[in-house]
């Protein structure tokens, strides 16, 4: 029988051992059955001088009940010892469930229903919980008294937490899954709501609107008669319009205004807006509702009839549909009545919205300050769901999915990053129009500088298969006083815009000092910045028009090329805010090359903040006695074996990585290295055995190999335990890239050259 003695240091290896292998062999499971099997096989085995069950809590029931007989194990002797279920309103089972921890009950004395009739004396009770909801109750018994002591407290306390973190994950997955059944199901509904609300943005006038809106509706239910009401608010009262009103018998209701409250004619339209749900009728109830609720039928009477409401601050009213024939709606028409309803009231109102913010526009263009707060108020309120839209996008590209569903969210990714680089556009512009973008200045290395955004750069004229060259003068200063983040932006700002309008050739970043510069202070340097393109060119006529904002040049009539016309409205703001200068020269089809300077200040010895790099472990290592180092790195946990290659080879070391104790004997036996880092919990062979094994049986030269421990069960005394096998340093994960630098460098600097 396995023991739970976690105070007894030898036993709490053997029990984390068993723990982690509990955990292990839980990854497969993904359902409450599949976990229950896994009990049975891994755990309820080793308790063999006890009785063991899992009992599972199901949703809306009070009874608790073991798995079903194929996830159990049949050849267990002593099955007719456990309960064969539990119920939740007993006393000793609400306690468990109250305590939220494991409770023992080892008095004959104690009236325990069901648990008593399993001839056992002493009971365990262990409650597995997830996020605060009780998922079930491990049952553990024994035909003496007082047989469960506090260590089986420890030990289930461990084992209900490693229950608890897979239900978690079931949970988490099956969500997932229900997520992307929904999503398949509704994706033709999705694409057509998604019509309704384009359609806000692309139609001219509300007339055309309503119709668009009428085609889209169409394509998902019958709606050959069909309307849209308005409610409006007046002195007489408030009313309902229909501005929209296509019927083959009552068409004259277009354009007509009728009370809304009740009265002499309460119609089914306001009565739906009235009470705010949806409604539908057909042939066996038409009558009887207009008679329940006092309704007057203005129109021809309907075979069936079906609407819903929308209400939203800016308008409400209702969409309808109504067949004359033999087409019935039904209750899976009503949900999709209503995901119409709340989609034409967005479009409403996002139409509304816009015609009040075209309006808003063109006064605040006659007012700069007004043109800046609006601007700087639209930027924000578009970037806050933008964040969200991104960075749910990107949590669901971590996880499990098909092709399509893959497809379908990069291009939402795509054109998301795509709008918020308009938006930032737009923001940049607005701050600096309200007098917000203010210039930094600090000492900074040009060339380290514009290191990192000519990277960036180069990414993308690698995609379009195009140069970027850049060329630094001997004679430019390397240090300068001025707004480094600044002057990255119009970099940034300017190269990226030459690589867009590029598709052949390449683009050239050039810096040279402005000899011709007048006006300069002591200290001070103007560069001159010119970064030319082989593209498409901009005609002279045009030319002016880039820097004015919200114009671009009218020959670029490309999707690809459409933008808010503001970049270089930023750029050029920028630069004037660091008291410089831009303009271009450009020839249509034969490239551009816009130019700008700066003035810099060049600090003195004595006002300069630059000093030299310290000499940190990272730059220690790469010197020339380390370069070209031998890693032997053992770890099975793939994605932190991914993260620390990634990190050594970043250092240009040579990088082996194994998954057990057995493959590093094999490796070290065949092939020679400098240091090992070794996982202290591995398959086969742990990391201690492998470390006394390279020790005491090893050749001489490799018996000395430096080996660090890495572990992520960093409890009191591992360091220790560590050190005793052989080991020379120890590091507990996770591990922090700079403290692993530090540590394999002081290894390796304390030991003789191997």
């Amino acid at each position: 029988m396995m023991k739970l003695y976690p105070s007894v240091l030898a036993e709490m290896t053997d029990f984390l051992h068993f723990v982690s292998k509990l955990a292990y062999s839980l990854r497969e499971a993904d359902s409450p059955a599949e976990i229950c099997f896994v009990l049975h096989q891994n755990l309820f085995s080793q308790l063999e001088a006890t009785h063991n069950e899992f009992y599972i809590v199901y949703p809306g029931r009070t009874t608790l009940l073991p798995p079903p007989a194929e996830f159990r194990n049949h050849s267990d002797p002593f099955f007719s010892h456990v309960p064969h279920y539990l119920e939740l309103n007993e006393n000793h089972i609400r306690q468990v469930i109250k305590t939220k921890k494991p409770v023992i009950f080892n008095d004959p004395d104690v009236s325990l229903p069901l648990l008593s009739e399993t001839g056992n004396n002493s009971h365990l009770l262990t409650p597995v919980f997830n996020n605060g909801d009780i998922h079930g109750l491990l049952y553990c018994g024994h035909e003496s008294p007082g047989y469960f002591g506090e260590e089986y407290i420890h030990g289930f306390t461990a084992i209900a937490a490693i229950l608890g973190s897979r239900f978690k994950t079931i949970d988490e997955i099956s969500t997932l899954h229900d997520n992307i059944h929904n999503l398949e199901r509704a994706e033709k509904v999705q694409t057509a709501l998604f019509e309704i609300s384009d359609a806000a943005h692309n139609v001219g006038s509300m007339p055309e609107l309503y119709e668009t809106m009428h085609i889209i509706v169409s394509s998902m239910i019958s709606a050959k008669n069909f309307y849209i009401a308005l409610t409006e608010n007046s002195d007489d009262g408030t009313t309902i319009s229909f501005p929209y009103y296509v019927d083959e018998y009552d068409s004259h209701f277009q354009g007509k205004r009728i009370p809304l409250k009740p009265g002499e004619q309460r119609t089914l339209t306001g009565f739906m807006i009235e009470n705010g749900v949806p409604l539908l009728t057909g042939p066996a109830n038409f009558d009887q509702v207009c008679e329940t609720h006092d309704i007057t039928f203005l129109g021809s009477k309907p075979t069936s009839w079906l609407g819903a409401p929308f209400f939203n601050e800016q308008v409400s009213g209702a969409v309808v549909v109504q067949s004359y024939d033999d087409i019935i709606y039904s209750e899976r028409d009503k949900e999709l009545i209503v995901y119409v309803a709340r989609h034409v009231g967005d479009a409403l109102s996002r139409k509304k919205n816009f015609d009040q913010l075209k309006v808003a526009k063109e006064k605040a263009e006659s007012e700069k300050t007004n043109k800046s707060s609006f601007l700087a108020n639209m930027s924000h309120e578009i970037r806050t769901p933008m964040n969200g839209i991104i960075g749910v996008t990107d949590l669901l590209l971590g996880t499990d999915l098909n092709e399509q569903q893959r497809t379908y969210l990069e291009m939402v990714k795509t054109s998301s990053d795509r709008l918020l680089t308009l938006v930032n556009d737009i923001l940049d512009f607005s701050k600096i129009e309200a007098g917000k973008f203010g210039i930094k200045r600090s000492t900074f290395r040009l060339r380290d500088t514009l290191a990192a955004p000519l990277s960036l750069l180069r990414v993308q004229t690698a995609q379009k298969d195009i140069e970027l060259t850049t060329i630094i003068e001997p004679n430019v200063p390397e240090l300068l006083i001025g707004d480094p983040n600044h002057l990255c932006q119009i970099i940034l700002n300017l190269i990226g815009n030459a690589i867009k309008f590029t598709d052949v050739g390449g683009v050239r970043i050039q810096v040279t000092k402005d000899h011709d510069a007048a006006d300069l202070k002591e200290n001070q340097v103007a560069l001159l910045f010119s970064i030319s393109d082989t593209g498409i060119g901009i005609p002279t006529d045009q030319q002016k028009k880039i820097f004015n904002a919200y114009e671009q040049v009218e020959t670029i009539g490309n999707e690809f090329y459409k933008g808010t016309g503001l970049g270089l409205v930023v750029t050029t703001q920028l630069v004037e805010l660091m008291s410089g200068k831009i303009w271009l020269e450009s020839t249509a089809d034969q490239g551009s090359c816009f130019y700008f300077k700066v003035p810099f200040l060049i600090p003195t010895p004595m006002k300069s903040s630059i000093q030299p790099a310290a000499r940190s472990a990272t730059n220690f290592i790469g010197n020339k006695r380390k370069r070209g180092l031998r890693i032997l790195l053992a770890e099975d946990d793939r994605i932190s074996q991914t993260i620390a290659v990634a990190v050594l080879e970043s250092q240009g070391w040579e990088v082996t990585a194994v998954v057990n104790g057995q493959e590093v004997l094999d490796e070290l036996e065949n092939n020679h290295h400098d240091l090992i880092l070794m996982d202290v919990q591995m398959p086969e062979m742990n990391g201690f055995e492998t470390t006394r094994k390279i020790r005491v049986h090893s050749n001489r030269k490799t018996s000395k190999i430096p080996i660090i421990a890495m572990t992520a069960h960093a409890v009191r005394g591992d360091r220790e335990k560590c050190l005793a096998a052989g080991m020379n340093g120890y590091l507990s994960k996770p591990i922090e890239t700079k403290v692993f630098m530090e540590i394999i460098d002081k290894i390796l600097s304390n030991s003789a050259p191997i």
